[in-house]
């Protein structure tokens, strides 16, 4: 503090006296960003800082949307009723899991597990999908109610573990059916069968231009090579190159190499577009692939891990 000549006392831009130092006084409070909420949802799970792909990043959010209003048997000790797949079948009562979870007062422990999400170093894919609340509630009452999981560490392990054994595998599938469909495919009950099993055991990564090259390679696996045979005879026959060097070894390694990479020619048509997945196209897929009665080739494929 210092005291100037006409007896007025400084308190650095404060001034008291006479009024000789003119210096507005500004009080600055912070302003409340009205449009971020004053609380983050105990439910919250960060989403990967990566581009998801569009397509998985709709059927995802679109099969959640219709999760968060289905009912839970809580108290059945049948694995088969917590399966996703039976689950999303239920057309029955109407639920509401979140608010069950904060009723039972698992609120605290739930708090401290997407605490631990949110700072852990879980893969992309496996983020993304808890992300969406309502898969992870369903992990959560999983975890809680089937499983009876109590103290926050063990819930956390086990979320991540069930999203891993179970969620990813059932979207896989789902993935993989969408493209058989949007590409058809006119496959055998059978061929379908390995074909989802594979894509249930396959570590199918989300992000951005990976599904559908992954899916790709899993259905050539299974599908008849005779039209890359076509395509490759097609190619030699056109001039571009000599076809006497198209001798029947080369044209094999080129059927191998497409067939390697994942190249798929749907029946009658031979455009390279075909890769392109437009999920958005597949009107009324979620209660469609659920529907036994319609899809028999669906009836033997265990969409669970139990």
């Amino acid at each position: 503090m210092s005291t100037n000549i006409l007896g007025s006392a400084n308190f650095e831009k404060i001034s008291l006296g006479n009024g000789s130092s003119h210096i507005p006084i500004t009080a600055k409070f912070p302003l409340l960003d009205m449009a971020r909420p004053l609380w983050v949802s105990d439910f919250s799970v960060e989403p990967p800082r990566v581009k998801i792909d569009p397509s998985m990043k709709d059927i995802v959010e679109r099969i959640s949307k219709s999760l968060a209003t289905k009912s839970l048997k809580y108290k059945s000790r049948q694995r088969k009723d917590w399966s996703l797949k039976e689950i999303m079948k239920d057309t029955g009562a109407k639920g509401n899991a979140k608010s069950k979870l904060v009723r039972d007062g698992h609120s605290a422990s739930i708090s401290d597990v997407s605490k631990m999400l949110n700072r852990s170093s879980i893969d992309h894919t496996t983020k993304f999908l808890l992300s969406n609340e309502a898969l992870y509630v369903y992990a959560l009452s999983f975890v809680i109610y089937y499983e009876k999981v109590k103290d926050a560490e063990g819930i956390n392990d086990r979320v991540i573990t069930l999203t891993e054994s179970e969620i990813k595998p059932f979207f896989n599938i789902l993935l993989a059916k969408a493209t058989i469909e949007q590409r058809h495919l006119s496959l055998s009950a059978e061929q379908r069968k390995e074909i989802y099993q594979a894509a249930s055991k396959t570590n199918i990564s989300y992000v951005k231009g990976m599904p559908a090259g992954a899916i790709s390679k899993i259905i050539a696996k299974y599908v008849d090579n005779g039209s890359i045979h076509d395509l490759v005879d097609k190619f030699f026959a056109s001039g571009e190159i000599d076809p006497a060097k198209g001798t029947p070894q080369i044209r094999q390694l080129m059927v191998s190499y497409l067939n390697e990479i994942g190249l798929i020619i749907p029946e009658g048509e031979t455009d390279d577009d075909n890769d392109d997945i437009d999920f958005n196209d597949i009107t009324g897929f979620e209660e469609d692939v659920f529907d036994n009665d319609n899809h028999n080739h669906d009836e033997d494929i265990n969409m669970s891990k139990s």
